[in-house]
């Protein structure tokens, strides 16, 4: 039984109720976060500086230049068009 006695309640049911969900979805977030590699684990699993990776976020992967993987072929194009402007005689 619980007890009428001492300084009435402030807090109301829809607060109370309020409270415990906010709590569970906050406990939540925090096993879902437990779960998520920090930045620093992801540039040590990419073998990248912490910095580069930041970067890379910030940029949202826009670069001016095109990656290793695609280095070559685009420098082959940007030959040829260079070749192709000077025998039009832009160049």
């Amino acid at each position: 039984m619980k007890s009428t006695g001492g300084r009435p309640r402030v807090v109301t049911d829809a607060q109370v109720e309020a409270i415990l969900k906010w709590h569970q979805e906050v406990e939540r977030l925090r096993e879902l976060a437990a779960s998520v590699k920090t930045l620093r684990e992801l540039a040590e699993e990419l073998g990248l500086p912490r910095g580069t990776v930041a970067e890379v976020i910030k940029r949202a992967g826009q670069y001016k230049q095109p990656s290793p993987e695609q280095r070559d072929a685009e420098i082959s194009k940007r030959k040829r068009r260079i070749a192709r402007l000077r025998q039009n005689g832009f160049m």
